[in-house]
């Protein structure tokens, strides 16, 4: 009796230690496949982390192009501008030189015909007191003297 009991501890006891461990590696297992299930979730967030980054480092990009973009759209409508505004401003220049030689030549077509006129009255009073000082018939000779046309000493002494 007494070996049976110490058989039966002794196999009580083995199956203890066999419980034990299996519920050891059972827990270990369970405790490994729970580590690796960890591992994998925080290299999951961090892949995801990797992409959010990433995308947002692609979308500054693409904004700073566009921005870039935008503004070279902008700075070449100013040289348009510019270049509008130049063009219009020679076109008024040359408009003006233009219209400033039709002034003068229209002033030199006057002032000839003024030289003409002057000349032609000039010649004109000339023959006029020498017909005086002839004598024209009618007229006395002599009589006081014939005075200048208005205003010849002032064109005279503009030429």
């Amino acid at each position: 009796v007494r070996e049976e009991r110490a058989t039966k501890v002794a196999e009580a006891r083995a199956s203890v230690r066999e419980s034990r461990t299996r519920d050891f590696h059972s827990r270990k297992q369970t405790q490994v496949e729970a580590e690796e299930a960890l591992r994998r979730q925080k290299e999951a967030e961090e892949r995801a982390a990797s992409l959010k980054r990433e995308a947002v480092r692609r979308a500054e990009a693409e904004l700073a192009a566009k921005k870039q973009a935008e503004r070279a759209r902008h700075l070449e409508q100013l040289r348009e501008r510019e270049e509008e505004k130049r063009r219009e401003l020679e076109l008024r220049r040359a408009r003006h030189a233009q219209t400033l030689a039709e002034m003068e030549a229209e002033e030199m077509k006057l002032i000839q015909s003024l030289t003409q006129c002057q000349d032609d009255q000039r010649t004109a009073f000339v023959e006029l007191e020498a017909l005086i000082r002839e004598g024209v018939p009618g007229t006395r000779v002599g009589s006081a003297a014939t005075p200048e046309p208005p205003g010849n000493r002032r064109l005279l002494a503009l030429r």
